[in-house]
């Protein structure tokens, strides 16, 4: 790996993030080449993000962060999320609805990549329960599931 200075009006930046090939010099800099799709799932499923990247210069630290449906930018560390493309998590409450996930690359040289967010909406199953009265002057209870996904 060669550092690379050039002059600039400012002065002087150096690289480590280049290789010269054939007298070409190439970025070695990460970038996102798979980006997470939005995820509808009802309450209490498995969500599964799978995102990818190319390039950097070792080692790379990879991890996954959330930013909850609060207002402004709140991204933090999913919690044992590093050194995987892809996250996953079961038994996912109606509280991640409108939760925000997306996949950070880290290179040797600090160069930081994220995906898009990709959106995350839980859908909250319920029922419904009616009571109706028969022409003999009885009741009968009817209950129906209903899926909020439609």
């Amino acid at each position: 790996m060669a550092v690379f200075a050039s002059a600039t009006p400012v002065g002087f930046i150096a690289s480590s993030a280049a290789v010269v090939a054939g007298g070409t010099v190439i970025d070695t800099s990460p970038s996102i080449t798979l980006q997470p799709s939005d995820l509808v799932i009802n309450e209490g499923g498995s969500l599964i993000f799978v995102s990818g990247y190319t390039g950097g210069n070792p080692p790379i630290s990879t991890y996954w962060e959330v930013d909850d449906n609060t207002p402004g930018d709140n991204w933090t560390t999913v919690p044992g999320s590093g050194d995987t493309s892809s996250l996953s998590e079961s038994n996912v409450q109606a509280s991640a609805d409108g939760n925000r996930y997306r996949f950070v690359v880290v290179d040797a040289d600090n160069d930081t990549v994220y995906s898009d967010p990709a959106l995350l909406t839980v859908n909250v199953p319920s029922w419904t329960t009616e009571i109706l009265r028969l022409g003999s002057g009885g009741f009968v209870t009817r209950s129906q599931f209903r899926d909020s996904g439609g």
